[in-house]
C-alpha cells in the first residue's frame, strides 16, 4: 500500500488519536521502513513492533514473497527507526534450532536497541509438518537461560518474563488460585 493511501486511511481516526482515545500499533518486518514512513509513524503516534528473529544466522526462515532473505532490509528499516528516534519492540520466533542460543539472542537484541522483546517459541499445531514436536525440557532450558541473561543485564523488557512476574506477584492468592484466575 502506498504511504499516501495509508495516510488517507488514518485520517478519519485523527480526532480519536488527538483525544488520547486511540493508539495505533503496527507489526512489520521493517523492510520498507524509510524516512517517509518514519515521519508518518511519528505523526500518527504509532507503537512499532518489528519481526526479526535475531542475527542473520537466526533468520533463515524470514523470506519475502520472492523467497529472498529479508534480514538486511529489516536491519536497514531498524536503522531508519533509530535514526528517526522512534522506539520499537521486537517479536522473535525461536525455532528448535535456536533453543540453545538464548544468551546470544538476548545479547543481539540488547545491541539492536529495542525497548521490548517478545518471544514466540515455534508451535506445531498439526501433523502437516514433518518435523517432530519440540521437547519441553529444551524449551524450559531456553527460558531459564534467557532469564539468567536478562538478570545479568536487564537493559530491555522481555514481555513473557514480565507477564510471569506480574502473575506471581498477585498478593493473597495461592499458586492454584493464580493459575485458575488466568485460565
Amino acid at each position: 500500500l502506498p504511504r499516501s493511501d495509508f495516510a488517507a486511511l488514518l485520517e478519519p481516526f485523527r480526532p480519536l488519536l488527538l483525544s488520547g482515545r486511540l493508539c495505533h500499533l503496527v507489526q512489520t518486518n521493517a523492510t520498507l521502513i524509510d524516512e517517509g514512513w518514519c515521519e508518518l509513524l511519528r505523526e500518527h503516534k504509532f507503537r512499532i513492533g518489528v519481526s526479526i528473529d535475531g542475527p542473520v544466522w537466526a533468520n533463515a526462515e524470514r523470506l519475502d514473497w520472492a523467497q529472498r532473505p529479508t534480514w538486511q532490509r529489516t536491519m536497514r528499516g531498524i536503522e531508519a527507526l533509530k535514526k528517526a528516534g522512534l522506539p520499537f519492540s521486537v517479536l522473535a520466533v525461536v525455532t528448535e534450532e535456536r533453543l540453545a542460543d538464548a544468551q546470544r539472542l538476548y545479547d543481539f537484541f540488547c545491541e539492536l536497541g529495542c525497548e521490548r522483546l517478545g518471544i514466540l517459541i515455534e508451535e506445531r499445531l498439526d501433523n502437516t509438518r514433518r518435523r517432530p514436536l519440540i521437547q519441553s525440557l529444551e524449551v524450559r532450558c531456553f527460558w531459564e537461560e534467557l532469564a539468567r541473561a536478562w538478570k545479568a543485564r536487564p537493559v530491555l523488557t522481555i514481555t513473557e518474563l514480565e507477564m510471569v512476574h506480574q502473575f506471581w506477584e498477585k498478593p493473597g492468592l495461592t499458586a492454584d488460585q493464580k493459575i485458575r484466575a488466568n485460565l
